[in-house]
């Protein structure tokens, strides 16, 4: 899971260990192995439950502690780690100037249960004095259009368009096919476009839609700040049309608009191979 404190100031999170994560489903549906703190640096923090038990049980550093580490990269590739603290239960730490904002986070340990099954450690994060600063929203002449995928299991197989039916097919939005990447992660992309009229087409490579046989993924799309579509269970592609025909101007905004972000779900299970 990835977590941006500087939008999510106060936030609450139940552990367990790698070791015991497969056992999660039935007890703590919720839970998380491995969190990210994003510092919007190419350091990064990431916390975990270091359980001592199964393949794990002769840990000889911050065994049964949550831990704190630092990675380059933004976690993604080669870098070195560092350890930064092991915590007990009741113990707090506090990150100072947190990714350059001058402000501490600080991380407390409410609660370790080792005798659960699987184990589990209760943290707290607070980031600043717990309220949030959201970039003020851009200003948009037209109607702000936002599409969000949840991405399945193969999320390279998934593309998608928006087009202007007013203006000759043209291609406002688009995401091809191949530049989802990760599965279980959700991705968000908006743009300020014209008062017009819209087709919305989603694809699906091998012919199964985002939902559900290979994962659960889904897709919505916002038009004016108001879901238009929605939805996951499909074939090769699903589409929507959305919006009417009028005159206006193409739209201007006060900065550049368009915006792609992701959330993370971190996953220990292998992807089973697709049978046709």
């Amino acid at each position: 899971m990835l977590l941006d404190p500087k939008t999510t100031p106060v936030s609450s999170h139940r552990l367990v260990g790698v070791s015991e994560y497969g056992l999660i489903e039935s007890s703590y549906p919720a839970a998380l192995a491995v969190m990210k703190l994003e510092t919007h640096t190419s350091t990064d923090f990431f916390v975990g439950f270091n359980r001592a038990n199964r393949q794990n049980a002769d840990n000889r550093l911050a065994s049964n502690e949550v831990t704190l580490i630092t990675a380059g990269n933004n976690g993604e590739g080669y870098s070195e780690s560092t350890f930064i603290a092991g915590l007990k239960q009741g113990e707090s730490y506090a990150i100072t100037d947190f990714g350059g904002s001058k402000e501490e986070l600080t991380i407390t340990v409410n609660k370790i249960d080792t005798l659960s099954s699987p184990g589990y450690a209760d943290l707290s994060i607070v980031f600043g004095d717990g309220s949030s600063t959201p970039a003020p929203t851009p200003s948009c002449n037209g109607k702000w259009l936002k599409v969000a995928v949840d991405t399945d299991n193969y999320p390279s197989e998934t593309s998608w368009e928006v087009i202007d039916k007013c203006d000759n097919d043209a291609v406002v939005m688009s995401m091809v096919e191949g530049q989802y990447t990760k599965a279980g992660e959700r991705y968000e992309q908006d743009e300020c476009v014209a008062d017009s009229q819209y087709e919305f087409i989603i694809h699906d490579e091998f012919g199964d839609g985002v939902c559900c046989s290979w994962g659960s993924g889904a897709y919505s799309v916002e038009y004016g700040n108001k879901v238009v579509v929605s939805g996951g269970e499909f074939g090769v592609y699903d589409k929507f049309t959305f919006g009417s025909c009028i005159n206006s101007p193409s739209p201007t905004t006060a900065q550049p608009t368009n915006k792609v972000s992701f959330t993370t779900q971190f996953t220990d299970t292998a992807l089973p191979s697709k049978l046709i």
